[in-house]
């Protein structure tokens, strides 16, 4: 929909069915060479559905676009989760994607990119046991073992970040010029999670008996990262 060729509106919607997806096994182990890959994984079905709804301003000092998509993404095995329906790792039900770009004069510009989504979704074990006397199939000793309710029965927190450009432009001749560039990606530094582990600490009660707590441990890979770029165009 347009509305005087300044804005440009729409809404979309999709559904997707899904066949030969695979997925590692309940309890598998990643490492290891006793059996091949194959072994290793299910094959299950998908399906994938949502709506969007995007606005755009594409004339102007300033323009820009903003889209929120409310979606699912769901997995279903046979020998997987008891054969139910779960999420999948990257079902994202909201996500929010903005673009601004401000033109201040013929020499400067400033572009702005926000991005937002719900958090992936990962597996964690509901209860864990410290076993260091049983032995495994290799003739070591399993540590711990897990017990798990449902596939990707966590979610991660949300993931949301700030990148901001800046250019100045030396105009010189015609169809040559400089360009002096600042970008910053996660602007407010935002430790968005990558993954998590799970870490476990042992202490003595009073009574010498072993006391194990578990806590959740996150992983960031990107901080704020600014860079400064000069570009000669001829």
């Amino acid at each position: 929909m347009n509305c005087r060729n300044l804005y440009f509106f729409s809404i979309e919607a999709y559904f997707k069915d899904m066949q030969n997806v695979i997925e590692y096994k309940d309890g598998i182990s990643y490492t290891g060479v006793s059996a091949g890959w194959e072994n290793k994984i299910e094959a299950g079905t998908g399906m994938a559905y949502g709506v969007e709804v995007s606005a755009e301003k594409r004339e102007g000092q300033i323009t820009g676009t903003v889209s929120y998509t409310l979606s699912k993404s769901e997995r279903k095995f046979d020998e997987i989760n008891f054969g139910e329906w779960f999420p999948a790792k990257y079902d994202r039900r909201h996500m929010i994607n903005l673009l601004i770009n401000c033109k201040l004069n013929s020499k400067f510009d400033i572009t702005a990119v926000w991005t937002y989504h719900s958090g992936n979704r990962i597996t964690l074990p509901t209860m864990t046991y410290v076993s260091p006397d049983v032995p495994d199939t290799q003739g070591g000793h399993i540590e711990n073992l897990m017990e798990l309710d449902h596939r990707n029965n966590y979610q991660m927190t949300d993931y949301h970040r700030l990148d901001l450009v800046v250019n100045y432009t030396f105009r010189k001749k015609e169809n040559r010029y400089c360009l002096l560039n600042l970008s910053i990606y996660n602007v407010y530094n935002r430790m968005n999670p990558y993954k998590l582990i799970v870490e476990s600490e042992m202490r003595k009660s009073p009574t010498n008996e072993s006391i194990y707590t578990h806590k959740l441990k996150q992983i960031t890979l990107f901080p704020i990262i600014p860079s400064l770029s000069f570009i000669y165009h001829f």
